[in-house]
């Protein structure tokens, strides 16, 4: 009975350890996140929410905080960080007044039918997304949030009310409200993380 009693607690220790080996082999299973919040914000008490994830909106360093820090502030306590941001709009300074590229790039906004520029804020014009626009987007806004260890990247809309549509006047795109229109919203290319 001794050898029996000794086997099977062998063969249970044999198990028990095989078992935790297994585990600690197979990759962490990513959650599915069934609650989320958007803020621009690093973590506050007054906006903690307990939600499962924070998403972070915009790479640009706020006063006293940098994006890597706001993306931290979440993610120490808890949180699962995604990032979003704006294509059509967006404080992207550096590029439209010409500190990423030596360029001043307020030309590539969006026109009236009337040629002038459409803006969501000073020197933040509606984007027409051009070649150069996109390297910007890959490389001083996606790059950043990849570093900063986020691989959930959420793009928000632009205004749905209109449609961008090209214009014989100087190539650039007007906008136009649809109603009067038949004509599909175009396609913008966007930047993904792998």
């Amino acid at each position: 009975m001794k050898k029996y009693c000794l086997l099977v607690s062998l063969a249970f220790l044999s198990f028990h350890i095989w078992a935790q080996q297994q585990t600690a082999q197979k990759p962490a299973q990513n959650t599915a996140q069934k609650t989320a919040f958007q803020t621009s914000s690093p973590w506050i008490p007054q906006i903690d929410v307990r939600s499962d994830m924070a998403i972070v909106y915009g790479v640009n360093d706020r006063k006293g905080t940098t994006f890597e820090q706001r993306v931290r502030s979440w993610r120490d306590r808890g949180y699962t960080t995604a990032f979003m941001t704006g294509i059509a709009w967006g404080q992207y300074y550096d590029y439209f007044l010409g500190e990423w590229d030596g360029q001043n790039h307020l030309g590539i906004g969006q026109v009236t039918q009337k040629g002038d520029t459409i803006f969501h804020g000073k020197n933040m014009p509606y984007v027409v997304p051009v070649q150069s626009f996109i390297e910007y987007m890959k490389t001083a806004v996606v790059k950043r949030v990849i570093d900063a260890g986020i691989s959930i990247i959420f793009r928000s809309s632009g205004p749905a009310r209109v449609t961008a549509l090209p214009s014989k006047k100087n190539g650039r795109s007007f906008m136009v409200s649809p109603g009067g229109l038949r004509t599909p919203r175009p396609r913008i290319p966007t930047c993904q993380a792998s």
